[in-house]
């Protein structure tokens, strides 16, 4: 088919073989140190890493979800400076009402994906695309709510994930309601969330 130059989309300019699974979530980061950009996806129970080879993905690794897990975010950052990202992956235990997350990495030793931590109360967003700007922010669940108290930033200290410091955010914000970057005139930092009210402010 012909262009369409009026399109607001861009054109598509490569697309993979179909996936046979209900995906909910995508990150795409250097997970591999050996194989440049991974894809990282999700459906509601497994995460699979894919390689792009050509036109096509290739399955290199699946990490099976657990009885009552259901997966609903991933993002992918190197928050603890190994050189390889580490796969965030936000799940809720349908049981017992409670956030169940793990992190997933690539060890080099066992020349495979493995689960660095798992069952953890946490959910986690990894702000802004580009290292070395990238944070990784965490939330737990609330005593009356699927959220709690304010989103944190979380840092690699002593060989885990500490919180540093909440962030300040108007009442209610959860971590998936708001975007940070240097979008003020002079390229300052910003804070953009989405109000109650359904506007940007």
């Amino acid at each position: 088919s012909g262009t369409d130059h009026g399109s607001a989309y861009p054109p598509v300019t490569w697309q993979s073989d179909l996936l046979d699974v209900h995906i909910v979530g995508m990150a795409i980061a250097e997970l591999d140190s050996e194989r440049g950009l991974e894809f990282a996806l999700i459906d509601e129970k497994d995460l699979r890493i894919y390689q792009r080879k050509g036109n096509s993905l290739h399955l290199a690794a699946k990490l099976e979800g657990t009885a009552y897990l259901r997966l609903i975010a991933v993002d992918a950052a190197d928050i603890n400076a190994n050189g390889v990202s580490e796969i965030f992956v936000s799940a809720y235990h349908t049981r017992l009402g409670q956030p169940r997350s793990f992190i997933a990495e690539w060890d080099q030793s066992q020349n495979r994906y493995v689960k660095r931590f798992e069952n953890l109360p946490t959910y986690f967003r990894v702000t802004a695309w580009r290292p070395p700007h990238q944070r990784l922010v965490g939330q737990g669940k609330g005593f009356d709510g699927f959220f709690g108290r304010s989103p944190a930033h979380l840092v690699w200290r002593d060989g885990d994930y500490a919180s540093e410091a909440n962030l300040t955010l108007p009442s209610g914000t959860n971590l998936y309601e708001f975007i940070q970057g240097p979008f003020l005139p002079d390229a300052t930092d910003a804070t953009i969330t989405l109000s109650g009210t359904k506007k940007l402010q």
